[in-house]
This record gives C-alpha cells, structure tokens and sequence, in this order.
C-alpha cells in the first residue's frame, strides 16, 4: 500500500492490499451471513464482489452503476445510472452490497432503500473493505 499526500491522505492499494483485505472481510462474512446474492457497486465494488463471490461460491452477482463522486474528494449529486434488472427476483432472499470503500454511508444508503428493498429481500447486508 503506498500513501499519496494531496490535500488529505488516500492510499493506492496493490492487488495483493485487496486481495488480503478481502480474504478478511470474506472470514467475517462467511460467520455472520450467507448471502445469496451479491451486488456490486460499480466500479470498484464490482471487483471486490466477484472476488467475494468466488471465495463463497455465490454464482449470482449483479452490478448497479452509482455516481456520487466527480473526481478524487469531490463529490457530486448521487445517482443510479445503471439500475439493476427489472427481472431480478430478490424476494426472500439474503443479499450483500459491496462497494471498495466506506466514506458517509449515503451511496449504500441510496442503493438500499431505491433498488433493493423494494425487491423484497429477506435481509440486506453491506460490506467494504477495510484497510
């Protein structure tokens, strides 16, 4: 991991930052919640997601498209710009949101409330990484 000093500290991750911290997240995971269904946020969270995905072996991961930030500490409105499938049948189901990092909370926030409950799930979780 390597810090990079602007205005605030942000640090780039190697593959392998990712890799370790998802295999954490993974072990946290596997003992709380057995999702059955993963959504990812893209762009970064779509990577984490198929990584999760394949660690658990859950075969259905979807992605939805959210923009919040215009630049790196620069936020703009937030919005779905790609929404998840009309078909997508979540009811009764387990579902975990993953995006690559924590910053207020409102991206999962919105994604929740907007697009998967009312879908019904039986329970939605949310998990990122952390370094």
């Amino acid at each position: 991991m390597k810090e990079v000093l602007l205005d605030k500290k942000y640090y780039l991750l190697t593959w392998e930052d990712i890799q370790k911290a998802t295999d954490i997240l993974c072990s946290k995971i596997e003992k709380t919640f057995p999702p059955e269904f993963i959504i990812g946020i893209m762009r970064g969270g779509m990577i984490v997601a198929n990584l999760i995905s394949d660690r658990l072996g859950v075969p259905r991961v979807y992605a939805i498209g959210v923009r919040h930030y215009e630049g790196i500490d620069k936020r703009g409105s937030l919005g779905v710009y790609q929404p998840l499938p009309s078909s997508l049948e979540l009811y009764e189901h387990n579902v975990l949101l993953v995006d690559e990092v924590l910053d207020t909370g409102k991206t999962f926030k919105n994604v929740v409330e907007s697009q998967i409950k009312p879908k019904n799930p039986k329970e939605v979780r949310t998990a990122s990484l952390s370094i």
